[in-house]
């Protein structure tokens, strides 16, 4: 309903619902699993997507559903798709002849967004970070947007990071001495991560870029970051 809980509030009706078998058919024959939906989902729900059935109708093997969507920001119009049910649960989905475009172009926009919205709620979360003395206020709606709870810093040799301990850290010491952070490239490693070079400037410094590895879950969500160079900008940026 593209509220921001839309996925909590839909995930346990898709595990009710959905049989772990499914199988969607879409695009000359490619298929989505179960778990692949859930990813697709979420990615749909987080970027507050919109979904709305128009009409529903039982077959003899499931049911026929007419489901408009609209899909950052753009009305896809409605399209028809058709779901087989067996003992109470959808194990198969597709889209009726007239429609298979339709439900490609849904299913590949959706999907693009997945990194896309990443990048975009990256960049909005970075360009927060801009060394003012409220950033903290311009910051703080960014983080749960971008961080997972159980996200991990760490650097390969052992020191690590918690969401608590790099929420105080960003919030009272990289912010109040006046630090900002600038995004200087992206990298889609086309298996969900990203690597990125952020280059935090110190006050009085021309800059200080770190390679990071950034890897995401099916919520959208940063859940680990690797860094080998990123504990000793912070080491710098406590000592100010």
């Amino acid at each position: 309903d593209g509220s921001p809980d839309a996925y909590s509030k839909a995930e346990p009706i898709i595990d009710e619902i959905i049989d772990q078998a499914l199988v969607i058919v879409h695009d000359c024959d490619n298929c989505i699993d179960f778990a692949g939906f859930k990813e697709w989902a979420a990615t749909y729900a987080y970027e507050r997507n919109v979904a709305a059935i128009e009409n529903m109708e039982l077959t003899d093997n499931g049911f026929r559903v007419v489901v408009r969507n609209i899909v950052d920001g753009v009305d896809q119009g409605p399209v028809e798709q058709v779901g087989v049910v067996n003992n109470g649960k959808i194990v198969h989905w597709s889209a009726t002849p007239t429609h298979g475009e339709s439900f490609n172009t849904l299913i590949k926009s959706v999907s693009d967004q997945g990194t896309e919205g990443k990048i975009k709620r990256l960049r909005d979360y970075l360009f927060a970070l801009d060394g003012t003395p409220d950033a903290w206020e311009n910051f703080e709606p960014h983080i749960d947007r971008v961080l997972a709870p159980d996200v991990i810093w760490e650097d390969g040799s052992g020191r690590k990071m918690k969401y608590d301990e790099i929420v105080a850290f960003i919030r009272d010491q990289y912010i109040p001495n006046g630090c900002y952070a600038i995004l200087e490239c992206v990298e889609d490693n086309g298996d969900g991560s990203l690597t990125v070079v952020i280059n935090n400037h110190l006050p009085g410094e021309g800059g200080d870029p770190t390679l990071q590895t950034l890897y995401y879950s099916s919520d959208g969500l940063l859940h680990r970051l690797t860094s080998a160079s990123l504990f000793a900008t912070c080491k710098r940026v406590a000592d100010l």
